[in-house]
């Protein structure tokens, strides 16, 4: 009884302090109650998935020494791990559709979660070092990584029309993304071959590379846009990070590129070519073929001893073909090397029986090179012999040749106008290298994502992780200790440290 008259008593003290015609004005009392439950609820809603034991720690994001991006998750993923799931949109919103690249900017998100998101992740972790623009539109990006290394980008304006206002407006964008920092391959035609290879690179420094790109160039999120993986690096010798980077860029709520805007060109690493068909990402697939012969091949690209002609196109022929697509074989033309009609007649022979559209590129010279720049009318008559016989050809029309376009021709030339390249902004390297966020970061998320998810949505289960790996197990390791150790040691070169 006494209980129930105490209960009264409160709700009519309640209602003294609540103005009936200004509902929504309450007593200092009432207003402190609310803001602090809301506060605890904000805190408790954010951190609710972090686990109480992160001691357990797992291996570091390939590539990287800093926190994990927010560029290498799906969707899903960033559901999985934020608590409620609707914050992950939210995000992506702002990564995919704003291009924002400061977590404190996004102010539909409450203080406490971009705290968390500050404490556990980061945005970028390349930034552009150069941007050179062509005379036909294509702009080339020296992109600098977060360890000292560099790598290039290229922005392909591929046609143009006539506004109303009489300006120029490019109607379609190809991106040429790099999946490496140099390359293992080794083609004599190619200049990042002359600065051997550093290391793979994340998904996220994939993902980021056309975002940056767009942002640069003010293009719409709903713009549809062309990428291939023909920059510096194999991408098949990076599968996994490249098949997640195609799983995030085609998200629906992100950028939405379908994957078969998506193009993997490789050198033929054949048993890779097999995986990759196996995934079912449903990308496009390009052969540098460049030769018809195995012994002109192995000359010029090496990996032909290891996987020759016949090995390729024996993979290819059973790669997984969408029925209005066709696989595209590559064909670098130099003058006097593969550029005679002799070369022509056996190509068509090879592509026997492939849904196949072969392209022609003229070589870029560069500084050093051996190799010359076909004439014109022998690419063109090479050309018309095989479409006069009924196998697709186009004839590839050179961009950007007055801005280094080559890969690694930019990342050579400053190199040279630099000395070295130099490294980031002393903050923003204490943040990358703050080792105990880092190592908290990483738990969390080794704790909460399955592993499935960590290896990309498409991945089939069946396939083994060393199948995405040229390298045992025991050398890869090793490589990773070596680019660690070689991380560490041009930060100390420098006079940085964990303290700095």
């Amino acid at each position: 009884m006494i209980e129930n008259e105490k209960r009264v008593n409160m709700k009519t003290q309640i209602q003294k302090n609540v103005n009936p015609h200004k509902p929504n004005k309450l007593t200092d009392t009432k207003q402190n109650t609310r803001k602090n439950t809301k506060n605890e609820n904000a805190n408790k809603d954010t951190h609710r998935n972090v686990p109480k034991n992160i001691l357990d720690s797992k291996k570091l994001q390939e590539g990287t020494t800093l926190l994990p991006s927010l560029y290498n998750y799906t969707l899903d993923e960033l559901s999985t791990l934020l608590s409620p799931s609707f914050r992950a949109k939210q995000i992506y919103h702002w990564l995919y559709h704003r291009y924002e690249n400061d977590i404190t900017s996004m102010n539909n998100i409450s203080k406490a979660m971009q705290e968390f998101l500050q404490s556990h992740f980061v945005v970028s972790q390349i930034e552009p070092l150069r941007i050179e623009t062509s005379k036909d539109g294509s702009k080339k990006y020296l992109f600098h990584t977060h360890d000292g290394h560099s790598f290039e980008s290229v922005l392909i304006q591929m046609r143009e029309k006539q506004s109303k206002d009489g300006i120029e407006k490019s109607e379609k964008w190809t991106m040429c993304l790099s999946s490496q920092i140099g390359c293992k391959v080794g083609c004599a035609f190619c200049f990042t071959a002359k600065g051997g290879f550093v290391r793979n690179l994340s998904a996220a420094e994939i993902v980021e590379q056309v975002v940056m790109m767009k942002r640069d160039n003010h293009i719409a999120p709903h713009k549809k846009v062309n990428i291939v993986f023909m920059g510096m690096g194999e991408p098949l010798d990076n599968l996994e990070n490249v098949a997640r980077a195609i799983n995030i860029l085609s998200e629906l709520q992100g950028l939405s590129i379908s994957a078969k805007r998506q193009t993997i060109s490789t050198s033929g690493i054949a048993p890779k070519i097999k995986v990759l068909g196996s995934l079912n990402l449903g990308v496009q697939l390009a052969i540098s073929l460049h030769a018809v012969d195995d012994e002109l091949r192995s000359k010029l690209m090496p990996i032909n001893k290891a996987y020759n002609i016949a090995d390729v196109l024996k993979e290819v022929r059973t790669f997984p073909v969408d029925t209005r697509k066709r696989v595209m074989f590559e064909y670098l033309m130099i003058k006097d090397v593969n550029d005679d009609l002799k070369s022509a007649k056996k190509l068509l022979s090879l592509l026997n029986g492939i849904r196949a559209k072969v392209n022609l590129i003229l070589f870029n010279p560069h500084e050093g090179s051996e190799f010359e720049r076909p004439q014109m009318d022998k690419v063109k008559a090479f050309a018309d012999f095989l479409v006069e016989r009924g196998l697709l050809c186009t004839i590839r029309e050179s961009k950007g040749i007055d801005i280094s376009a080559a890969c690694g021709q930019l990342r050579e030339k400053v190199k040279q106008e630099n000395g070295i390249i130099v490294p980031k902004p002393k903050a923003l390297r204490k943040k990358l290298l703050n080792t105990e966020s880092m190592q908290d970061s990483k738990n969390f998320i080794d704790t909460q994502l399955p592993t499935q998810n960590r290896q990309g949505k498409n991945i089939s289960s069946n396939v083994s992780r060393e199948t995405l790996h040229i390298d045992s197990k025991t050398q890869y390791s090793q490589n990773k200790a070596q680019s660690h150790k070689k991380t560490k040691d041009v930060f100390v070169q420098k006079g940085f440290s964990n303290e700095d």
